[in-house]
């Protein structure tokens, strides 16, 4: 699990990397912005809420050229933020996170004091980043493996694989709860005629249609 694994990853760098603040962030599917995973200390609030190109701040720069920033202004990459904290932060330090894969994103370490972080740090991430990219690349794999068994290709919808797994934590809910539990079963009338009249083509954009008003319509615990 992906949360569980950078969880894992934080802690153990807390040890050895003291910073008042930490977060990760990692590329989106386009590879356009680095969005955060984790954030830990005073700032996680802020962290979590900030996401950058891939060509904006210390941290887009970090991730285009793989190269790590040590004693960096956070005010470069926290904005109008910094100032909107009670506590200052004064230095920040940036590592990248990649693997033989290529990057997957950055760890930004954040502090209160200036000149936090030395040569002893990035030789630590030197070692310690590339083993954490790979766990991460692992997590990300497993996640998309996991998604993609319990997904319908066409239409993105939950499939029965999914159904049969999630109809039973939803009766242990309602039985433990003494609250009634309602199946849906719908059929979608003419589809048939569909088909055979325009192809499948047509058919499998009707789908597409369906499952879209569906996730439109309904709520996200339904």
């Amino acid at each position: 699990d992906i949360d569980d694994t950078l969880k894992t990853a934080m802690a153990g760098l807390a040890e050895v990397i003291p910073a008042s603040s930490a977060a990760v962030y990692l590329a989106d599917e386009s590879g356009t912005y680095l969005v955060p995973r984790f954030a830990s200390g005073s700032l996680s609030t802020v962290l979590l809420d900030r996401s950058f190109s891939r060509v904006a701040g210390v941290t887009g720069w970090v991730f285009q050229g793989a190269e790590a920033v040590i004693d960096a202004d956070p005010r470069v990459d926290l904005g109008s933020a910094a100032e909107q904290t009670e506590t200052v932060f004064k230095s920040a330090a940036v590592f990248p996170l990649t693997d033989d894969d290529g990057a997957l994103g950055v760890i930004a370490f954040y502090d209160t004091h200036a000149g936090a972080f030395d040569s002893d740090h990035r030789r630590i991430m030197e070692t310690v980043g590339p083993q954490v990219a790979r766990a991460l690349r692992n997590a990300l794999l497993y996640q998309a493996t996991q998604n993609t068994s319990m997904t319908d290709v066409l239409t993105g919808l939950p499939n029965s694989r999914y159904l049969y797994g999630q109809i039973d934590k939803e009766l242990a809910r309602a039985t433990r709860r003494a609250s009634p539990l309602c199946v849906v079963v719908m059929d979608l009338d003419g589809f048939k005629s569909v088909n055979d009249t325009y192809g499948h083509r047509a058919g499998d954009a009707v789908l597409r249609a369906v499952a879209y008003t569906l996730r439109d319509a309904y709520r996200a615990v339904d």
